[in-house]
């Protein structure tokens, strides 16, 4: 009678054993990848379930490997227990003759799992491997839990293209519910328009944070209706107007391939909201610096009264360097000799530094670059080219109290100026 030993490591037994195990994994494997894909709501569950199931494969790969080994290698003498005909393969005869050695086991058993893992992998649409990061995504999209879904916005950008994934953000967005705003921010990333509605429909009822995802994300979009949205939902914005106004500078004049993204009518509204809200003092420092940022991006002449009365030393510096831009970009030539008679009046040694303002993301937004305050004030001038402000500009390039630098600025002013 056999021996329970001989019986485990007989080829039927193997056999029999390999093709439990392939059945058994297919069997499972489905309701596996339908749970992880549609309904997981937790990582650390995804983790479980596949591991287990690595554990089913490795079994049964271990299982596959010791067949292998009893094909190729015979018994532990080396020997086949049937006599081959004389014809029969010259590298399998050779590979029965060479002694079974533990690599020779591992490398088997490896390239088995490797093939088992693959394979179920493929079958449970990647929930094993080569998709489990998505998986991984969607799960926290499902939970109910605010940190994991923010968690898994950046993985909703990494996964730009993936249609899936836009449509749980939608639904996130349309229930307004836990981290609905980080939804927005991911959505407004990844350019998906088609939630356009959505976010709008958020932007006008939303929480002030959800707002703020919301006219972040229409910003990206560039969406033509961001003018109107933004004036009505001002009141209801908190602390989080700043998004706003930032939301607004991210467009502001632009042009895209159907002209300005704004109708001449809303970037007139732009700058009437915008000048409004800064001549009430409504606005806190910061909030006032990115105002008068959208009111550049804007073009907005509206806004030339109020900027030109900022042209006094006792405005601080950083606010003096945004609004001098702002002229300069505005463009309009009466703001020429406001700019050469604050020449006189400003800081010779003060500095524009460089100043960024944050979304409630976190995303930075650049308003102020590096540039002493007279290189600034020389520049803008020069920007919008007035002739009147020739006169002004030769007295600073013969002026040696100014540095070599600001000196030569002005004397090319005044060339260029002379030569048109």
């Amino acid at each position: 009678m056999k021996s329970i030993k001989s019986i485990l490591n007989s080829a039927m037994f193997l056999s029999i054993g390999s093709a439990i195990g392939l059945i058994l994994s297919l069997i499972i494997i489905f309701p596996v990848a339908d749970f992880i894909a549609h309904k997981s709501v937790s990582v650390v569950d995804n983790f479980y379930m596949t591991g287990a199931f690595m554990f089913l494969l490795a079994l049964s790969s271990g299982v596959q490997g010791f067949l292998v080994i009893k094909i190729i290698w015979g018994d532990k003498k080396g020997k086949s227990k049937k006599k081959r005909a004389k014809d029969d393969d010259d590298i399998y005869l050779s590979m029965r003759s060479m002694k079974v050695t533990g690599a020779k086991k591992s490398f088997v058993f490896g390239i088995l799992l490797a093939v088992n893992i693959f394979s179920f992998d493929l079958i449970g649409s990647g929930v094993l491997v080569t998709k489990s990061y998505r998986y991984n995504v969607m799960s926290k999209l499902r939970s109910n839990d605010a940190q994991l879904i923010a968690d898994a916005s950046n993985g909703a950008i990494q996964l730009a293209r993936d249609e899936d994934i836009a449509v749980m953000l939608g639904d996130i967005i349309d229930k307004k519910g836990p981290s609905a705003e980080w939804a927005a921010y991911a959505a407004g990333i990844r350019r998906d328009k088609n939630l356009t509605g959505l976010l709008k429909k958020m932007m006008l009822e939303g929480t002030p944070r959800q707002r703020a995802g919301a006219v972040i994300a229409l910003a990206r979009f560039e969406d033509p209706d961001l003018v109107k949205l933004s004036v009505e939902v001002w009141p209801q914005m908190d602390k989080y107007k700043s998004d706003l106004l930032i939301a607004l500078a991210m467009v502001g004049k632009k042009q895209n391939k159907n002209g300005y993204v704004f109708s001449d009518r809303d970037i007139s509204l732009a700058g009437d909201f915008l000048v409004a809200r800064l001549e009430s003092k409504e606005l806190t420092a910061e909030e006032t610096k990115i105002a008068i940022f959208a009111l550049n991006k804007f073009e907005s002449p509206e806004a030339l009264p109020y900027l030109e009365a900022l042209l006094t030393p006792k405005t601080d510096t950083e606010t003096l360097c945004i609004a001098i831009e702002a002229l300069g970009n505005i463009g309009a030539a009466d703001s020429s000799p406001e700019l050469v008679s604050f020449i006189e009046k400003a800081d010779k040694n003060a500095s524009c530094t460089e100043m960024v303002v944050k979304d409630f993301a976190g995303d930075q937004l650049l308003i102020c670059r590096n540039s002493n305050l007279i290189a600034r004030l020389l520049f803008e001038i020069g920007h919008i080219g007035d002739y009147r402000a020739v006169s002004g500009i030769a007295k600073v390039a013969a002026d040696k109290s100014y540095s070599e630098s600001i000196r030569k600025m002005a004397q090319e002013f005044v060339s260029q100026m002379n030569r048109r």
